[in-house]
């Protein structure tokens, strides 16, 4: 077998101290003298969801990416941490640019492996000794790499609104030229042109591109119709700039004006969208966002979305966090707020998406320059030279208690406490099918619809009205199943106690 390849790329838009920084940071929290990261690599049999997950954490640590197998040895001694990449090829770019590393061959890391036994955190190590000791500070470290990843730096705060700028203009390119375009295909074109020439690294994720009825399914990516008249494109899109991304969703008219229906959902979607604006700050969670625009959605005489609201975006689209939906948030995060309508019966769906950067004081809406007023969209499709004046950021400063008084039958209130800790070990414990998510339920409040209908403390909950609990987004999507509970009917609930499944049944009040 000959010599593996190893490819490395650097970032020059962080500077090394950062990288130095979160590094002694691990070692600060850890209370250990050496940690072992391997290198995420397709070669390892993992899947390459796995894969990347894991890729982004190792980035986030050390700026630079290693495509084939690798391992990288921190040591902590007096005069601070040595850093020793044992892999088979190196530039040398990584000596001079990258927090002064050590080359070794990758031959050499066994005898390294047998010296620091059991004494080191060895990070998804996957090694034949098998490190049991060491596994349960692994995931301390895992879970802490998380956690650091949902507070942005000033740097990657920067590379964020890079990439969300260049995603914004392309958005801002099919405005200009929706009249002339025909089909989904010329639409997507077009954004992956704009993207290529602002600079853009990659896509973030793929285009989506929904016109007419193909805009009601949520993760469309044939983008392969003809654009209906008089009606509506979602355009779900955001670029990567330098290993970060954005997600930035508009939906526009393809025949330049939004009218009847179009116009009122909308403006629906729009309002609800600016509702949670008006309560985004620090110690406010997602899922109160999300029932803030639920709410208001109702009262507009509108359904509520089948989707989350908001997720954590940086180095991934949908950002790996241990907050989850009933976690305040900080100062830092940069998450998105993204309503929506859907109706197969209208032909047409509805989703406007917008980055937020949380402040102390409230939120920077980063993605402004792209017009989400029906106005601007209107001005800029109907005259593509005119320039839009983008909106000043939203800033609010709320009285939280106003959500908590709401009435309970506009609340929607289940009545459990989540332990939001759930791991995927834990799911995968309770032998679900692979892409299957639980809820834990931590506790019960007395008197709730919960407690009417027989949950108790440490169920898990699997399955609600006959939809499964996503693995991905198992608490969010237990919100938005929640929200869309018909009143007055019966709604089962399949759980998981003591290893055994039943079925429950819960009835939500008119």
């Amino acid at each position: 077998m000959g010599n593996l390849t190893l490819i490395i790329v650097c970032s020059f838009f962080q500077d090394a101290d950062e990288f130095i920084q979160r590094q002694e940071y691990l070692f600060e929290k850890l209370k250990v003298d050496s940690i072992v990261f391997k290198a995420p690599n397709m070669e390892s049999g993992e899947t390459q969801e796995d894969n990347l997950v894991k890729g982004y954490h190792f980035y986030y640590i050390f700026g630079f990416d290693l495509n084939s197998e690798g391992y990288v040895v921190l040591k902590k001694g007096e005069k601070g941490i040595t850093r020793t990449l044992y892999s088979d090829e190196m530039p040398s770019i990584l000596i001079t640019k990258m927090q002064g590393f050590k080359k070794k061959k990758l031959k050499d890391y066994k005898s390294i492996e047998e010296k620091l036994g059991n004494d080191a955190v060895y990070w998804e190590h996957g090694s034949s000794s098998e490190k049991n000791k060491s596994s349960e500070q692994s995931a301390r470290l895992n879970r802490l790499i998380t956690a650091m990843r949902t507070i942005k730096s000033p740097a990657e705060i920067a590379l964020i609104q890079k990439a969300t700028d260049i995603t914004c203009n392309a958005h801002n390119q099919v405005m200009k030229k929706v009249s002339k375009l025909k089909t989904e295909q010329e639409i997507e074109k077009l954004i992956l042109n704009t993207y290529a020439a602002e600079g853009a690294q990659d896509i973030g994720f793929s285009c989506i591109v929904g016109s007419g009825v193909n805009g009601v399914t949520l993760h469309y990516m044939d983008n392969n119709s003809n654009l209906p008249d008089d009606s509506l494109v979602v355009i779900d899109i955001g670029c990567k700039y330098n290993n970060y991304v954005t997600d930035v969703t508009r939906t526009i008219p393809t025949g330049g004006k939004f009218s009847g229906k179009m116009k009122k959902a909308y403006e629906a979607v729009l309002g609800a969208q600016k509702e949670a604006e008006k309560r985004l700050k620090p110690g406010v969670t997602l899922a109160q966002l999300q029932e803030v625009s639920v709410r208001y959605l109702k009262e507009q005489n509108f359904p509520p979305f089948p989707h989350g609201l908001s997720h954590h975006v940086g180095l991934a689209v949908h950002d790996d966090n241990n907050t989850g939906y009933m976690k305040p948030l900080k100062a830092g995060m940069v998450i998105t707020i993204e309503p929506g309508y859907y109706s197969k019966k209208d032909g047409f769906g509805i989703r406007i998406e917008d980055m937020y950067l949380v402040t102390e004081s409230g939120f920077i809406r980063m993605s402004e320059s792209a017009p989400r007023e029906i106005d601007q969209i209107e001005k800029l499709i109907t005259t593509p030279d005119s320039v839009v004046a983008a909106n000043e950021p939203r800033k609010f400063d709320i009285d939280d208690k106003e959500l908590d008084a709401q009435p309970s039958s506009k609340r929607r209130t289940f009545g459990i406490n989540v332990d939001t800790s759930v791991t995927d070990e834990d799911i995968d414990s309770l032998k679900l099918e692979q892409n299957a998510g639980a809820v834990k339920v931590e506790s019960v409040v007395p008197g709730s619809v919960a407690d009417k209908c027989g949950i108790e403390d440490g169920d898990y909950i699997i399955n609600f009205d006959g939809k499964d609990i996503g693995r991905d987004s198992s608490y969010e999507d237990l919100v938005s199943l929640i929200q869309t509970a018909k009143a007055g009917t019966e709604i089962k609930i399949v759980v998981i106690r003591n290893g055994k499944s039943m079925t429950l049944n819960a009835k939500f009040e008119k």
